[in-house]
């Protein structure tokens, strides 16, 4: 029995009669009973405080949220975990032990790398390290679903060579009912990016690539896919990185057709691809890739960091670069937290890591920011449909959060999944507990006075 969780607000009501008064992205302190910590749920592991855990999905469902993620068990071992919270933020105590389940992996170096929710309430979790393709499914109570191949696992080989690590990086449910897997699989002279498409009984989609597993090679060896999305029209959009030198990374935007074939109709480096690296000599600090979303127009937008600031970028229906938003297709956001010409330029680094659109057509980017006190929080900026920051929201469109709840006063955030829900945002992040590495999972609620959103990340 954990009798040491630590539980500050977590505003999340999902049937939202009677929402807190106050402005767009307040913590909602009409929710739980810390007023310390207005606004935010911490959950740390049963493993002990001096863990790394990490979420890496907040998958609200119904009048439930599924928090999904690692935790750590020892000193080189990991479960991946599970926390369902009711309607009221707190833990599900009729879940598991006090609302988490943990399991272990299937494979040593297994985490968690991505998870979604199903219409019948089971979750999907995406599963990387273990040399294939592996998901799970479970049931809504946490048990692995035996409706799925009779084990609730899930594993796809795509075997085209090389070391045989293929990573499963992302996941994406289609209208029609089938699972995309995203990542990339290892090949020769190198990996490529992966998609495969399976029925929810673990069929191969028919018609979809070589018994439902497609590849693309790109001018870059892929590594991760950070974006999956199906078009009304069934073509796949997936986008992602390749880590690169020092803090850079190279990203890529790829389109196939419903076929899993490379759309020639994209691409301004290969029949189906676009690359961009957001490294662009001299700058004070690398580059790095975030999410990405898919505009009804086709053209796709992306999120990251490029010399210390948010940028947004955007690829064309046809692949190309967007030139209308800025040089190279982006326009840069100097959050700035710290002001101006602070004495370490560190101070006032930015990294975008999310984007949805809202409801209203209005863009929210999540991601962390530094400040004056030398400390990463967590950071939102919103901009109207044209791209400008959104004023009405925060300080001109910006805001920023750090949870001071550190033992050694070292107070970290990493900002990791953004959900837009009628009246609230919820932002999941890890903290620094301050016992060295050590970091717990929390969510975060935010006052949004939309009543409907149709954003996804």
């Amino acid at each position: 029995m954990r009798t040491n969780l630590l539980r500050a607000t977590l505003s999340l009501s999902i049937a939202f009669g009677g929402a807190a008064v106050a402005a767009d992205g307040s913590p909602d302190a009409s929710f739980g009973t810390d007023g310390e910590y207005p606004g935010h749920g911490f959950y740390p592991g049963p493993f002990g405080n001096d863990r790394s855990d990490s979420i890496v999905a907040v998958l609200p469902a119904g009048q439930r949220l599924y928090l999904v993620g690692n935790m750590q068990s020892g000193a080189d071992e990991y479960r991946m975990s599970v926390y369902r919270l009711g309607a009221n933020g707190f833990p599900d105590y009729s879940f598991g032990d006090a609302g988490l389940r943990t399991y272990v992996p299937p494979c040593p170096a297994g985490r968690v790398s991505d998870a979604v929710v199903d219409a019948a309430g089971r979750l999907w979790l995406a599963i990387a390290g273990c040399g294939d393709f592996t998901v799970y499914r479970l049931t809504a109570d946490g048990d692995l679903d035996t409706g799925l191949l009779g084990s609730g696992v899930l594993n796809v080989a795509f075997d085209l060579g090389g070391d045989g690590d293929d990573r499963a990086s992302k996941l994406a449910l289609s209208p029609a009912g089938t699972i995309l897997i995203g990542g990339s699989a290892a090949a020769m002279p190198a990996a490529k990016l992966a998609i495969a498409q399976f029925t929810q009984d673990g069929q191969p989609v028919e018609g979809f690539g070589d018994a439902g597993r497609a590849s693309l090679a790109l001018s870059i060896a892929p590594r991760f896919v950070n974006g999956l999305q199906r078009m009304a029209d069934g073509r796949i959009v997936a986008t992602g990185y390749r880590l690169g030198n020092g803090n850079s990374h190279v990203e890529f935007a790829a389109r196939l057709q419903p076929g899993g074939q490379a759309d020639a109709g994209f691409g301004a480096d290969g029949p189906g691809y676009s690359v961009y690296d957001p490294l662009m000599l001299p700058q004070p600090t690398g580059g790095t890739s975030g999410g990405s979303l898919v505009l009804h127009d086709g053209s796709i937008l992306r999120v990251g960091a490029v010399g210390g600031d948010y940028y947004l970028g955007r690829w064309r229906a046809d692949g190309q670069p967007d030139l209308t938003l800025g040089a190279d297709g982006m326009r840069r956001y100097a959050l700035d937290f710290a002001g101006p010409d602070p004495v370490n330029p560190l101070h006032n680094s930015d990294a975008a890591r999310r984007i949805v659109r809202q409801g209203d057509g209005k863009y929210l980017i999540l991601g962390q920011s530094y400040a004056g006190d030398g400390r990463r929080g967590i950071s939102l900026l919103r901009l109207m449909p044209d791209f400008e920051p959104d004023a009405s929201f925060g300080d001109g469109g910006r805001l920023r959060y750090l949870l001071p709840i550190a033992s050694d006063g070292v107070h970290e955030m990493t900002a990791v999944t953004l959900n837009v829900l009628p009246g609230r945002v919820l932002v999941g992040a890890n903290v620094a507990t301050g016992a060295g590495p050590a970091q717990i999972q929390t969510v975060a609620a935010l006052v949004d006075d939309l009543l409907f959103a149709d954003g996804v990340d």
